[in-house]
């Protein structure tokens, strides 16, 4: 019995080409990141930036003779704590970057958390440099 009715295929992955099926593989859907999660990355990343310039950024003057004051000493310590924080805040923002690209949620969620956590360290890294910078300076004038 033959009939002309085409066949019709078992799934719609499943293409006729030609006289042949060609079953071509499916892919699973990828969960999307909602745009609210991009914008608080970007966010972020604006912040750590912000804070890493603003602690790097300093005028200090040159002493006049003599050893530098410790004031001074310790504002460089911690402008020096400060970008190592904020280096590390770029290789996590990175991080966040792929698990965007990936759509790999959980890779985001802990470079979220680790950028939190580097936001933290660089609040108690300028509690300790904004002192330290204004008695740098009343002792340099």
């Amino acid at each position: 019995m033959s009939d002309n009715t085409p066949l019709t295929p078992p799934n719609p992955a499943v293409q006729q080409m030609g006289n042949a099926y060609v079953d071509w593989p499916s892919r699973s859907p990828k969960r999307k990141i909602p745009p609210w999660v991009i914008l608080l990355s970007i966010g972020s990343i604006l912040l750590a930036l912000g804070l890493g310039v603003a602690l790097g950024y300093t005028t200090a003057q040159k002493p006049q003779a003599g050893s530098t004051p410790q004031s001074c000493l310790d504002a460089l310590d911690a402008a020096d704590d400060g970008f190592n924080v904020a280096a590390d805040g770029f290789s996590t923002v990175r991080d966040m970057m792929m698990a965007v690209l990936d759509n790999d949620m959980a890779a985001f969620d802990k470079a979220n958390s680790a950028l939190d956590q580097g936001t933290e360290d660089m609040g108690a890294v300028a509690d300790r440099y904004k002192p330290a910078k204004a008695a740098c300076r009343a002792g340099a004038s």
